[in-house]
């Protein structure tokens, strides 16, 4: 009778190379995620960092403004308990003249550290994203 033939068939199953396999686009994806989340906490460290500066800058700053104010308060009260004493109420004006002054000065030269930090910040910032 009619006889059958073997049909065969053969299957060539090919491997991707190294560089097409799930695994190396897996492990490129995290190394690229790895690189960013580096990048990311050291920006943020230096963040941290200045604003610690400028708080810390800050603090000092209304720390010295508040005693200067204590200081010519209790100055001035004690001037106000001699308040007939023309002489030494204008020799207490003054001193609490020159403090305040002298306390303008200090707040402004802090004022003054505090932009340029920023500024500086900021050109490095531009300089680091050409």
């Amino acid at each position: 009778m009619w006889e059958i033939p073997y049909i065969c068939f053969f299957i060539l199953v090919l491997s991707p190379s190294w560089n097409l396999t799930i695994w190396f686009g897996l492990l490129c994806g995290g190394f690229v995620f790895l690189v960013m989340y580096v990048v990311c906490r050291l920006r943020l460290r230096s963040l941290d960092e200045s604003w610690a500066e400028r708080t810390l800058v800050a603090r000092e700053q209304q720390d010295s403004m508040v005693q200067t104010l204590q200081v010519s308060k209790f100055v001035v009260d004690a001037a106000l308990e001699k308040f007939n004493d023309a002489d030494h109420m204008r020799l207490t004006m003054e001193r609490v003249s020159s403090w305040l002054a002298q306390a303008m000065q200090e707040g402004q030269a802090a004022l003054t550290s505090l932009r340029t930090s920023t500024t500086q910040t900021n050109a490095h910032q531009s300089k680091s994203k050409k």
